[in-house]
């Protein structure tokens, strides 16, 4: 053992050793070990002794200890051996935390610590040892006695006897002691008691006991003891009585009897339990005759016996029941009828016959034969009263029927000759009186048609041998018969005609895209059926209505439509043709019909001219400008520069000062200047690093409709125009010159064009656009000029191409219009129009010092205003042309067509060509007046295919400070010229005119200068920079209208227009529920339905 455990004790250590170190030294010990013992055996003196410490020993094992529950237990040892000695108690084999001692005690005891064994192994430094078990007995505390189970009371039948039982616990022994009402009973001393046979004085009797051990003693609660009387089996002392009823009475048996409670009853019918009849007394059902004779008894029962009663019997009296009724009779005058009834019942039945409710004398058997009856018999209502000595019943009316005597047939109505077509039928008829039935056979030429037998006879489809035959009838009873006269029938020859009518159909004018229906009746006009086969169209015409196998009976009509849907404009010419049957067959009828320009929505309402159709951003996404920054999230670039169709609405008003121009490049976009709230928009710039020959607003694409922005550009120190580098800019131009341009269906509307250092409105092409020249564009009742001539130019309007690339751009720059323009503060260019065609109709040219309007090429010029300001002497003749080619203008001469305008040269506009002039060349001054007649036209230009004229005022409405166009008052709507309005929430519009726009329109009516002494009758004479007119005016922010959903439409309108069209409190913004082709958004910005 030591060995082992020594070589235990080296395993820890021994670990981090070689396998091999660990086996050597194990062999070592054995070696040394064996020699110790060979020199111990032999004895050999000298050698030294090896001798071992004594390993412990138990002198007093520890002793068993017997305690009471809860008591502690003291287990000690007494042992030798070398010091120290170690001690570690077990109980069960398991050691005890903390029981190191050589005495060990208990915790306090409980009964399951009873038989447990107590071990000690001693310990020292040469061994242990363990002693012998020791062994604990716990005993329980002596306790008191207490029931775990009480006597229970028990009920008897007198000469029964009762046991009582209880059960205890407690110390034992346990004694017992029973006892009777408070009395111990002699010998009852175990823990259940059985009494003697009881009587009835027993009754009620308390029965406890008394347990008892050495601590003491506990009383039971008391049980009773009931001891009852033996049962009396039952007797009858009155028997159920019979009973007599009338059928459909009830009937009552009742029985007394005696003996022990409780007694249960059973009545029977006829030997049968009645389920339910279980008291002493019973009552039938409504009785009927079936229940005659029946049998009632009753069985009572009780814990002694049963007996059953004598049986009562039920004798049911019934009143007769009619088992077959008289039956209704039909006789012949002088006939008598027989009625008969067969009733049921108990004899004897006696019967009285009845006519009409009154008894017929000696009428009483259950038959009756009347007398020989007469017509006064008929209707006559028989009834039979069946009696007993129960009751009486009467049958059902039976009805005499008296007839008069047959009456042969006659005719009262002859049958009538019929006229059909071939291939039709015929019908015939008859009326006939006589006695019923009457019978009828038809005949044809004399011989019976087999089937015919009715008053009327329709012939099969007839043929022209069937003409001129001839069809009677017999009619027949019982009395005779007769034959009628002969209607003969007359079959024509068959006739084949359809007519249609209208026999041509004009549509007239019908817009491309939309459809017009006309109906054309087919009427079969022959005396035969017509069948339509076919149903050709042709021209692009369509045909529905009529289908192949169509039948059309003499006089019947049918509806064929036609439809012209054309698909192009222009004259169509068709026809619709329609085989049948008909002799006349095919019908064909000729159709007319001219393909017209659709219905358009223009780009706003009151929009005219080249741009008027634009489409702007129709139906897009909506873009909220919440912002005046260059660019980034909210701004007016990030509305400009994102694709599709779209719509920029203000959700501030301010100045935007740009760094760089805004680029329309992609197409469909609406920049709806009059949504922003406070002072409106203005656009500034470009400025720094990027501004230099660049615009502030630069347009290269189609379909762009631009409203209510001031575009201000301004000039920037150094700028230059007419030098190099060029670097004076403009602040609006329409731009083509790269392949990817296509400028055209674009509106300018109530814009300020104004402040920049040269042309305040440019256009140009350029040949590297192809075709895709600027077109179709419209520039209207805007504010073009007030400039700068900071770098050397103060222009105002230039409209054509780059200088020195010839007219291969501007010949086909058609179509752009000014219309209902201010043309103010610009020494000239009022404008200069370098295009194939266009129109300036009443616009305003107010103090130019060089020449106001000049152009080559196609216009209409048709009420404009032309003004000098007040005491300014001639400058030059109103409208100029030339016809040199200076490289920048189209190839087209001259052809100007004047009517309505005026100016210093014509006051009252009847000499309008007093008011031209014709140019040296495009840019030097004028060489002669007027215009000759080669430049003259007499008709305005052509307009193309779905144009949208432009409506010229009276030159009077121009001039006018009051008038439409100026406005200079600023009476409601608040229209004029520029950046004039906005709207408030509700869609109304209210005055948004700036202090610069209402500078120049109160300059243009009083005449004077627009600001200081600035005339522009040189450079030095007009104003250099925004810096020399007071800088750009701040436009107040303004308040935002709430728009909850974020989608352009200010919610006090979204939801009036909501309600009013019965959508609910919102609306798409690009829904078309107005139904006139704007949608919900353009109806609010275009202030076209102002909420209350």
């Amino acid at each position: 053992m030591w060995l082992q455990a020594l070589y235990r004790n080296q395993q820890g250590p021994i670990q981090r050793q070689s396998s091999a170190l660990l086996r050597k030294s194990f062999v070592f010990f054995i070696v040394l070990l064996f020699l110790s013992a060979m020199l111990v055996q032999l004895g050999c003196s000298g050698a030294a002794s090896l001798a071992a410490d004594p390993a412990p020993l138990i002198k007093n094992q520890p002793a068993g200890q017997v305690v009471t529950a809860g008591q502690t237990a003291n287990f000690t040892v007494t042992a030798d051996g070398t010091l120290p000695l170690l001690y570690q108690w077990r109980k069960n084999g398991t050691a005890i935390s903390g029981a190191i001692s050589s005495s060990y005690t208990t915790p306090p005891t409980t009964a399951a610590d009873n038989g447990a064994q107590f071990v000690v192994t001693v310990s020292d430094k040469a061994g242990s040892v363990t002693s012998n078990p020791a062994t604990l007995i716990v005993t329980a505390a002596n306790m008191g006695p207490s029931f775990t189970s009480q006597p229970v009371g028990q009920t008897i039948t007198a000469g029964q006897t009762a046991t009582f039982s209880v059960t205890a616990s407690g110390t034992a022994p346990l004694s017992y002691q029973w006892n009777k009402n408070g009395t111990a009973i002699s010998g009852a001393t175990s823990s259940s008691y059985t009494t003697p046979a009881e009587t009835v004085s027993d009754n009620g009797a308390e029965f406890t006991v008394v347990v008892s051990n050495s601590v003491g003693n506990a009383t039971s609660n008391a049980a009773i003891l009931t001891v009852t009387a033996a049962p009396v089996a039952p007797s009858i002392t009155t028997q159920p009585v019979s009973r007599t009823v009338t059928a459909g009475q009830t009937a009552t048996f009742s029985v007394i009897a005696s003996g022990t409670s409780p007694l249960s009853y059973q009545w029977n019918k006829n030997s049968s339990a009645i389920s339910g009849a279980t008291s002493s007394t019973y009552t039938t059902p409504a009785t009927t005759s079936s229940d005659n004779g029946a049998q009632f008894m009753v069985t009572i029962t009780n814990s002694a016996g049963a007996i059953t009663s004598n049986p009562a019997t039920l004798t049911v009296n019934t009143p007769p029941s009619i088992t077959a009724q008289p039956a209704s009779q039909i006789v012949i005058v002088g006939q008598s009828a027989t009625f008969s009834v067969t009733a049921t019942s108990i004899a004897p039945l006696s019967y009285q016959w009845q006519k009409n409710r009154a008894a017929i004398s000696g009428a009483t058997s259950s038959s009756y034969t009347t007398p020989g009856t007469t017509t006064a018999d008929n209707g006559a209502q028989f009834t039979v009263v069946v009696s007993n000595s129960f009751g009486n019943a009467t049958s059902n009316a039976a009805i005499l029927t008296v007839t008069a005597a047959p009456v042969a047939p006659s005719i009262t109505t002859q049958p009538v000759s019929r006229t059909v077509t071939a291939g039709q039928t015929a019908t015939f008829s008859v009326i006939a009186n006589g006695t019923s039935p009457l019978s009828y056979q038809w005949n044809k030429n004399g011989a019976a048609i087999s089937g015919a037998t009715s008053s009327t006879y329709t012939t099969p489809a007839t043929t022209s041998s069937d003409n001129g035959a001839q069809f009677t009838v017999l009619v027949s009873n019982t009395a005779g018969s007769v034959t009628s006269s002969a209607a003969t029938l007359t079959v024509n020859v068959a006739t084949y005609l359809l007519s249609a009518s209208p026999a041509s159909l004009s549509f007239g004018n019908v817009n491309t895209g939309t459809s017009s229906t006309l109906p054309v009746t087919l009427t079969s006009s022959g005396n035969s059926n017509v069948t339509i086969s076919n149903v050709g169209i042709s021209g692009g015409f369509n045909a529905t209505g009529v289908s192949a196998g169509t039948i059309l009976t003499p006089g019947k009509t049918t509806t064929l439509n036609v439809t012209f849907a054309p698909a192009a404009i222009g004259s169509v010419t068709g026809s619709v043709t329609i085989t049948s049957s008909a002799t006349n067959s095919p019908t064909s009828i000729p159709l007319n019909g001219v393909g017209t320009p659709p219905a358009v929505t223009l780009a706003f309402p009151g929009a005219q001219g080249g741009g008027a159709l634009s489409v702007g951003g129709r139906g897009g996404a909506v873009y909220l400008v919440s912002n005046m920054a260059d660019s980034g999230a909210g701004s007016l670039r990030a509305c400009i520069d994102a694709s599709g169709p779209r719509t920029c609405v203000f959700r501030t008003g301010g100045t935007i000062a740009l760094l760089s121009s805004l680029t329309v490049s992609n197409p469909f976009i609406t920049i709806a200047g009059q949504t922003a709230p406070g002072g409106g928009i203005q656009i500034s710039g470009p400025s720094g690093a990027n501004a230099a020959g660049n615009p502030a607003l630069l347009v290269r694409t189609h379909d762009v409709v631009v409203q209510y922005l001031r575009v201000r550009r301004g000039h920037n120190a150094g700028e230059i125009c007419n030098g190099a580098p060029w670097s004076c800019g403009m602040s609006v131009e329409v731009l083509a010159n790269q392949a990817s341009d296509n400028p055209y269906n674009i509106m300018f509307d109530h814009v300020d064009a104004e402040w920049s250092n040269y042309d305040a409105f440019g256009l140009a092409g350029h040949p590297n656009a192809g075709t895709n020249q600027p077109r179709s564009i419209t520039i209207s009742d805007s504010i073009i000029g007030e400039e700068f001539a900071g770098a050397g130019q103060t222009t105002g309007a230039a409209v054509g191409g780059y200088s020195g690339l010839g007219s291969t751009a501007e010949d086909l720059e058609v179509d752009i219009d000014f219309h209902h323009n201010l043309f103010a503060g610009t020494s000239h260019r009022m404008p200069l129009t370098t295009i194939k065609s266009g129109r300036l109709v009443n616009n305003f040219i107010y103090g130019w010092t060089y020449y106001p309007m000049r152009g080559k090429g196609f216009r209409d010029i048709i009420g404009n205003y032309f003004k000098y300001r007040s005491a300014q002497g001639f400058v030059s003749h109103e409208i100029q042309a030339w016809t040199t080619n200076d490289g920048n203008d189209t190839s087209f001469a001259p052809s100007f067509y004047l009517i309505g305008n005026a100016g210093p040269s014509d006051p009252t506009g009847t000499n309008n060509w007093a008011m031209t002039g014709l140019a040296i060349n495009e840019s030097a001054g004028e060489g002669s007046s007027p215009l000759s007649a080669v430049y003259q036209s007499t008709s305005p230009i052509p307009t193309p295919l779905g144009y949208i004229s432009i409506t010229a005022d009276p030159v009077s409405k121009i001039s006018s400070p009051s008038g439409i166009f100026l406005n200079a008052g600023r009476a409601a709507p608040y229209d004029g010229v520029g950046a004039s309005r906005e709207l408030d929430c509700s869609g109304k519009w209210v005055d948004a005119r700036d202090p610069i726009d209402n500078r120049i329109v109160s300059a243009v009516v009083n005449g004077t200068t627009l600001y200081g002494s600035y005339d522009y009758s040189s450079l030095s004479a007009s104003p250099q920079s925004q810096a020399d007119l007071g800088s750009w005016p701040t436009l107040a922010a303004g308040a935002a209208c709430v728009d909850s959903n974020n989608n352009g439409l200010p919610d006090v309108w979204e939801s009036y227009w909501g309600g009013v069209l019965g959508l609910g409190s919102t609306l798409n913004p690009n829904g078309f529920d107005f139904g006139d082709g704007y949608t919900n958004l353009e109806h609010y910005f275009d202030g076209m339905s102002p909420s209350p």
